[in-house]
């Protein structure tokens, strides 16, 4: 995904885990979905089409950024900015489908997971933008500036990054369990209406949440253990 941004649509078509699981190779994937000979060319052809045809581009998955600072800035207005506002309209659209006149068996639990997973995630966006985003700035100053940290013994930025990742795995968990719910609503039912736009919700939220964690998982994390690391390296 990193050397190759527009294969952001394919990877989501097939439902790749291109996010926390982005070291996986083609090998490992091919197993994983058990494919045959046939199926693993069909797949190569289809890479090499989609990388061939789709201009090499600056994209979502791979934006422009010079320092670290820059990309947490990026990831704050891109991504927090717009969770914060899709947890509130979709916070919405639950309310209704709960006080609709519609009893439908699902709903109940889809209020639950939904609950569960907007507080999680705003926890988690607090954590990013107080703890995280804070120590990778300081620590960027220091780098630009020559200095070493003043965090005593303490490098706490691995410990927070593995807390972050586990928080990263626990919610793209969450949001195809309330998907299939309001799927299946959709489909029993024929729902076209408050249903049907919580669907598109979800499927949104979910697809920016998967570029979200790439972003974090795949370069701001890894680059920010390294930065951290080289700043303690004794000259």
């Amino acid at each position: 995904m990193l050397s190759y941004p527009q294969l952001l649509e394919l990877f989501e078509k097939e439902k790749i885990d291109y996010y926390c699981n982005g070291k996986l190779t083609l090998a490992e994937f091919f197993e994983e979905r058990n494919y045959n000979e046939a199926q693993q060319k069909k797949f190569y052809s289809l890479l090499n089409s989609t990388i061939s045809n789709k201009k090499e581009s600056l994209s979502k998955a791979n934006p422009p950024y010079q320092s670290l600072k820059e990309l947490c800035d990026y990831i704050t207005k891109e991504h927090h900015q717009y969770v914060a506002a899709a947890i509130l309209e979709t916070s919405e659209e639950l309310l209704k489908l709960q006080q609709g006149t519609n009893a439908y068996p699902e709903i109940q639990e889809i209020l639950s997971l939904s609950d569960k997973l907007f507080t999680e995630i705003k926890a988690h966006l607090s954590k990013e933008e107080t703890v995280l985003f804070r120590l990778i700035r300081y620590l960027d100053d220091c780098k630009r500036f020559a200095e070493k940290p003043h965090l005593g013994k303490s490098r706490p930025m691995v410990k927070t990054v593995q807390s972050l990742e586990t928080d990263h795995t626990l919610s793209t968990k969450v949001i195809p369990q309330i998907i299939k719910l309001l799927s299946a609503i959709k489909i029993k039912n024929n729902e076209t209406g408050t249903v049907k736009s919580l669907l598109k919700n979800f499927e949104r939220f979910e697809k920016d949440l998967h570029i979200h964690i790439h972003l974090e998982n795949n370069i701001l994390f890894p680059n920010a253990i390294d930065l951290e690391n080289n700043l303690y390296k004794p000259k």
